[in-house]
């Protein structure tokens, strides 16, 4: 794997770099290593020595007895080196940089050539078999275990950052490359005035969607990119206004899904896995309020819109309107789970939660409660009991 010739210059050599050297690889294509150095050793006979008019001791080497190494180094002990990749190593790197099949996952970031050159992104979903459909194109990628199909959101230049897109691509694992997480914008203002972040809740109930689809509960009909975004939802990650207004729109429309006993332990329906996926109750309140401060803030709201209470419409059957105290106080608690995190089950700081609760018969129990959905709180960590407190 390496080469050593003698020409008009001195010693030259040629590497053919391993895959742990990749790395190097793009150091020297960047610039930031430039020379090379080499080890060696030489005979008594074969150097001299002498002080030049400069007073400097000058070392003169004819002959090297032994020559132990070569390489690039950031810092030569001879200035006059070079070190510079050839086309043919880049050329080897990327190959041995490609993404490996199971050396990817979702939420890892990686590159691939387009056509308007070097494109980037974050992986939201990966599929080992079947045919994957990329959101609104017609476009579809084949999915094999050796080479699966990738679904992608599409990273921009965003000042001296990256920032998402609401545009996907798909790919084969072995078109791409794994790179760095890709830096947020710093300094960039932030235009938007409503808060798009998923709630700890959102999250919760994305986990435990996720959780029962790869238990295989979520039907044959699932979109891969309902999975992708149940992911991200469970990051946490920041959504966009499209996005959130999609969520609005899909809960109006799959109301009428929900039925008792769909969520129950051990028997989900797929409508509720779907349910959950797109963030459960959460979500569903969320959406709802925050496409309604878009409107407002867009001058396009409804008259009355913003004076109506949280309903719990369709919920177990029951028809009952929230006071204004109380839907202030659900919005607030959920907040405080945004912002500061879950509270836990037990301890000092906990949700003084039981499992049984002893106010039952009175309708004091967790599947009663707004932010409870199938085994899940919004606001408190853990599986929860729906006869639990």
């Amino acid at each position: 794997t390496m080469r050593l010739f003698v020409d008009e210059r001195g010693l030259r050599y040629e590497i053919d770099p391993p895959r742990s050297a990749a790395a190097v690889v793009e150091l020297i294509e960047r610039g930031d290593v430039r020379g090379s150095s080499f080890a060696f050793r030489s005979k008594p006979a074969d150097e001299s020595w002498q002080r030049d008019a400069a007073g400097r001791m000058i070392r003169r080497i004819k002959k090297f007895s032994f020559l132990g190494d070569a390489g690039p180094v950031d810092t030569p002990a001879y200035l006059g080196t070079e070190t510079y990749v050839s086309k043919r190593a880049l050329e080897m790197a990327a190959g041995e940089m490609r993404a490996a099949p199971d050396a990817i996952a979702e939420g890892d970031f990686v590159s691939w050539n387009s056509s308007g050159g070097t494109a980037r992104g974050r992986i939201d979903h990966v599929m080992l078999d079947g045919t994957l459909d990329v959101p609104n194109t017609d476009f579809k990628v084949k999915a094999t275990e050796d080479d699966p199909a990738v679904l992608i959101t599409v990273y921009e230049k965003a000042g001296d950052g990256w920032r998402a897109t609401d545009t996907q691509a798909g790919h084969k694992a072995s078109t791409l490359t794994k790179i760095a997480p890709l830096p947020e914008p710093e300094g960039e203002d932030d235009e938007r005035a409503i808060s798009l972040k998923p709630t700890a809740g959102m999250a919760a109930a994305a986990k435990r969607g996720l959780r029962l689809h790869e238990d295989g509960k979520s039907g044959d009909g699932l979109k891969p990119e309902t999975v992708a975004r149940a992911n991200r939802l469970a990051r946490r990650e920041e959504m966009n206004e499209a996005w959130v207004r999609e969520m609005n729109a899909w809960f109006a429309r799959h109301a009428s899904d929900r039925r008792p006993g769909w969520d129950k332990p051990g028997a989900e329906t797929p409508g509720f896995v779907a349910w959950l996926l797109w963030g459960g109750n959460a979500a569903r309140n969320f959406a709802a309020r925050k496409v309604a401060a878009m409107d407002r803030e867009e001058g396009r709201a409804i008259d009355g819109t913003e004076d109506q209470a949280v309903s719990m419409e369709d919920y177990e059957g029951e028809n009952a309107d929230l006071s204004a105290n109380n839907a202030a106080l659900l919005k607030a608690t959920e907040a405080i789970a945004a912002q500061m995190g879950m509270w836990p089950q037990e301890g000092p700081s906990g949700a003084h939660y039981m499992a049984e609760s002893p106010f039952a018969e009175s309708g004091m129990r967790c599947a009663n409660c707004l932010m409870y959905e199938g085994g899940a709180c919004e606001v408190v960590e853990g599986e929860i009991a729906p006869e639990g407190v």
